[in-house]
């Protein structure tokens, strides 16, 4: 489990590569995705929380772009859940990315403190998939 700090946007861990077919595009160092060609991609990423309060959570998929000052918050998801419920935060979008820019899954919670969330690789999870046409 990992503790995410309350009021706190936080980068993901996200420490294990489960396939990695071009190789390269995943950085575990910085928990980053990194396209190596500019095309249009699918983009999934996936967080749980362990145990949630009554108050927002969020998961942002953060895309850099060097057209954009600042970077591109692509695409945010919250919620709002009850007491003790286990909470699943999941994005799928597309978007067009530039070679060698990078993703990262950011989160944020306001509990009050700090909140755990799970480190299992299958369920904090992120995705790409290049869109060939």
């Amino acid at each position: 489990q990992i503790s995410i700090a309350n009021n706190t946007v936080t980068v993901a861990t996200l420490n294990t590569i489960l396939y990695d077919n071009a190789g390269g595009i995943c950085d575990v160092a910085n928990s980053q995705l990194i396209p190596r060609r500019t095309n249009k991609y699918l983009i999934t990423a996936g967080y749980r929380w362990v145990t949630q309060s009554a108050n927002a959570s969020r998961m942002i998929l953060w895309i850099e772009n060097p057209l954009l000052v600042p970077p591109a918050n692509v695409q945010q998801l919250e919620v709002s859940t009850l007491n003790g419920c286990i909470t699943n935060l999941m994005i799928a979008t597309t978007y067009e990315c530039i070679a060698g820019n990078y993703l990262e899954m950011r989160v944020f919670q306001n509990t009050g403190g700090p909140l755990l969330s799970n480190s299992i690789a299958e369920i904090i999870h992120m995705e790409i998939a290049e869109i060939l046409s």
